[in-house]
């Protein structure tokens, strides 16, 4: 396969349901049911654009670091930074949306090689993922070479590239 640049995007649709929300909240309460100060300073990992338009998802600088993510634009009002994942062969993501690209991206890759990419969908709600190719090129047909005298009916038709048996 020859590409210049394979970028694949994985939109994931998640779904989160009440029983969710309820043990989220509970985590973050202190004795007495009184919130924690940290209650007060989240918000929602909702989807973003970076300033270069890629979609990331929203995380505190600290959780986009430890997932390995790419980090340059604000979002939730300064809380957090918008989170871009990018990865290649033998990785996987669990993100919302996740940018696949080529081994020797940004360069072109004209490998022959088995390339695999897991997605992890641990919310038994998503019943399906979304395949977006942002950028994808593939070598043009290869010249069909006819052969260069008529055969006889007795002769074998050979293919210009191929060798006589």
């Amino acid at each position: 396969m020859c590409s210049k640049l394979l970028s694949l995007v994985l939109f994931v649709p998640l779904a989160w349901t009440g029983s969710e929300v309820v043990e989220d909240r509970q985590s973050k309460m202190l004795g007495f049911g009184m919130p924690s100060i940290f209650q007060l300073m989240t918000f929602a990992n909702g989807l973003c654009n970076n300033t270069a338009g890629d979609t990331g998802t929203c995380y505190k600088y600290s959780e986009c670091k430890r997932k390995e993510g790419k980090a340059n634009t604000a979002c939730a009002s300064g809380l957090g930074v918008c989170c871009v994942f990018q990865s290649t062969c033998r990785n996987n993501t669990s993100e919302e949306v996740s940018y696949f690209v080529n081994p020797s991206y940004p360069m072109s890759d004209s490998l022959t090689q088995v390339c695999d990419y897991r997605v992890d969908i641990s919310r038994p709600t998503v019943i399906q993922i979304r395949l977006d190719f942002m950028e994808f090129e593939l070598p043009g047909p290869r010249p069909f070479a006819l052969p260069l005298e008529v055969p006889k009916a007795s002769q074998k038709l050979l293919d210009a590239r191929s060798e006589p048996s």
